[in-house]
């Protein structure tokens, strides 16, 4: 896609993202949704970016390690085993299937490099990542509620868990972000999966939305003045980065949130408590 179509830009992330939510919605993959909170964001850079929350009804929620491993991995795909398939044409698709799966986890679901090796990683915050990368290895997914996420399965290579060499370095399952592979194979973007188990996730995850875009912190000075001669609050503004993508999104009228079902704040008026308007020059 040319980088001077930020255009293009925002109308093909519009379209994915409009596929994605009718599958969410309407076709129910994860489970017949009640509820739903989209709210969508644009990067320092100028990239779009969405969070989506969603509700599923009562009777579809993950409840188990097995029902939440089989919406959600946070491994490689392991390579297919001819003795699996009844057919080498049924093989061939598998293996063509896991290479696709593979290179897309690696490029698009992998952290990057970090750790006392890498200090300047931009996820470094006094020394350690501020995700928690790499994970520890787990046999199997584990979750209790006073937790937000559970803690997903990720298997070491010593106990059937795959590796990956991607750009030169080999990647195993402790550098993975959650995933849905249907969805990582449909969409090849970043698109990161997480089950919320915890009641208390949901004061964080609607603040988290709700956040507002990103700013800059944006200081006016004139280079003769000295260092020690400015006032840095008189100077001080708090503005917002807005980029031709994002430009072209509101220009085209696209929406920046949603939610369903519709919740308004409505006032309530007690007993002699009526509000009272004055207009300007009047007694």
């Amino acid at each position: 896609m040319p980088r001077d179509r930020p255009d293009l830009l925002a109308r093909v992330f519009k379209l994915k993202l409009d596929a994605l939510l009718k599958e969410l919605y309407r076709d129910g993959i994860f489970g017949r949704t009640i509820a739903h909170l989209p709210v969508i964001e644009f990067q320092k850079r100028g990239l779009p970016h969405a969070h989506i929350l969603i509700i599923l009804a009562p009777e579809d929620r993950l409840h188990s390690p097995e029902q939440i491993d089989a919406c959600v991995s946070a491994e490689l795909p392991t390579p297919p085993s001819r003795t699996d398939f009844p057919s080498d044409s049924e093989f061939a698709a598998a293996t063509a299937r896991y290479e696709r799966l593979a290179r897309l986890v690696a490029e698009c679901m992998t952290h990057n490099e970090c750790g006392p090796d890498h200090p300047m990683a931009v996820c470094m915050r006094d020394g350690v990542c501020s995700k928690r990368y790499p994970k520890e290895f787990l046999d199997a997914t584990v979750f209790n509620e006073k937790e937000i996420y559970p803690k997903y399965r990720r298997r070491a290579p010593s106990a059937g868990g795959a590796t990956y060499v991607y750009n030169g370095r080999t990647i195993d399952n402790r550098w993975i972000v959650p995933h849905s592979p249907y969805l990582l194979l449909k969409y090849e973007c970043h698109l990161n999966v997480e089950v919320c188990v915890s009641v208390e996730s949901v004061k964080y995850l609607y603040k988290y939305v709700y956040k507002g875009p990103d700013r800059s912190m944006v200081a006016v000075r004139e280079e003769r003045e000295a260092a020690g001669d400015v006032d840095e609050i008189a100077l001080y503004q708090d503005m917002r980065s807005l980029g031709s993508t994002e430009a072209c999104w509101r220009t085209l009228n696209f929406a920046m949130y949603g939610k369903s079902p519709p919740v308004e704040r409505l006032p309530v008026h007690l007993d002699e408590m009526q509000r009272c308007v004055y207009a300007t020059g009047t007694e």
